[in-house]
């Protein structure tokens, strides 16, 4: 059996756009189109396709006494700490389209933006010696850091036409409406609202996006 391949990339809601690119971003772009033009050993009788890759961050966390009383009051041995919850970044927004759009669908008039996303940084009074006083709240804060830069696209291994079939799209719309990404009527057609909450539901999970890849089938508990 020949292996088969889907070249499409349905990003759903519109239109892939670059907004507010950044030269970081432009380089990415670059890579991708130098990317190859078929997967890595692929599996006969398997289909592939192209997927936006996200952002793979790592979380940790760390426990701190945050001090709530008055240190004007207390003799105390408080620390300034300013913790970075979570890097700068860049992610997929959608935006109206600046094109005439004629579709009564609005999901049809918008498009995937890039935009830049700031360093969220929290400031913490942290008690350094917790037996100094009792005004203190142990907190535990969770980091992310950044690992790999997504923004790129990769072949992963999808849903062969023939598998996309009615009973499919059922299960497809049914995980969707119980993850609380879509909430129209369960139709059992591949619909532009399917698409854009399939996509909202990849982007949310930080898993590829564009696809009925394999990884989000799997995160959204539905056999193949």
């Amino acid at each position: 059996m020949k292996t088969k391949f889907l070249f499409s990339l349905f990003l759903a809601g519109g239109l892939l756009c670059q907004c507010t690119l950044s030269p970081t971003s432009s380089r990415a772009i670059s890579t991708d189109r130098r990317a190859s033009i078929g997967p890595d050993n692929p599996k006969p009788g398997s289909c592939y396709a192209k997927c936006l890759m996200p952002d793979q961050v790592n979380t940790t966390s760390q426990q701190i006494a945050v001090f709530t009383g008055d240190e004007t009051a207390e003799e105390v041995s408080i620390e300034t700490r300013e913790i970075t919850i979570s890097p700068a970044a860049k992610k997929w927004e959608k935006k109206p389209s600046s094109r005439d759009c004629l579709s009564s669908d609005p999901n049809d008039c918008l498009v995937w933006c890039m935009v830049d996303v700031p360093a969220k940084v929290e400031t913490y009074k942290v008690l350094l010696d917790t037996t100094q006083s009792p005004n203190f709240e142990m907190m535990d804060i969770k980091q992310e850091s950044l690992v790999s830069k997504g923004g790129y696209t990769e072949w992963k291994e999808t849903l062969c036409e023939n598998q996309i079939t009615k009973d499919f799209i059922t299960k497809l719309q049914t995980s969707l409406k119980a993850e609380n990404f879509y909430s129209a009527e369960v139709t059992s057609t591949m619909d532009s609202r399917t698409k854009a909450a399939l996509t909202e539901f990849q982007r949310a999970n930080s898993l590829p996006v564009g696809q009925l890849d394999l990884e989000t089938l799997d995160a959204l508990g539905i056999s193949f």
